[in-house]
């Protein structure tokens, strides 16, 4: 159940990226996405509370309040779903990750910085887009 929470969410959020006005000539370059597939993290943290050692009527706790607050420990944490693509462009092999599902294949991208915007259709044929942050380069592996 929760995954297909987590997937509506997804292509809810693609169908807000696609929306936008989408000029097929800024993408002017190609990259390769070679595999694809939906990553689930959890995360989240955890506050440590510790219990008071004086009461609160205790007479010293006037002078140490800080003695008087209880404190206690819990873990809170969610999961967190997203896209992760390998490929090549620009002569070197990337990771990218975000929240569009991309098959594998050769898409026409925009790139700024770490940002690689590839080139889609909607589903009525019409220009879209998907956004992806680079997260690690490397040189191709050497061809045996």
């Amino acid at each position: 159940m929760r995954l297909s929470r987590q997937l509506f969410l997804l292509l809810l959020f693609s169908a807000f990226v696609f929306a936008e006005k989408i000029d097929p000539q800024k993408y002017a370059q190609t990259a390769t996405v070679v595999s694809s597939n939906i990553q689930t993290k959890e995360t989240g943290a955890t506050i440590t509370n510790t219990p008071p050692v004086l009461s609160a009527s205790d007479p010293r706790a006037i002078n140490h309040p800080e003695l008087a607050r209880s404190r206690s420990r819990e873990v809170k944490s969610h999961e967190i779903s997203f896209v992760q693509i390998t490929g090549e462009f620009n002569n070197l092999e990337y990771t990218a990750t975000g929240q569009c599902f991309l098959p594998p294949g050769t898409y026409k991208v925009s790139a700024e910085g770490l940002t690689l915007r590839f080139l889609t259709e909607d589903k009525h044929g019409k220009p879209a887009e998907c956004r992806f942050h680079i997260v690690q380069e490397q040189q191709p592996s050497p061809q045996k």
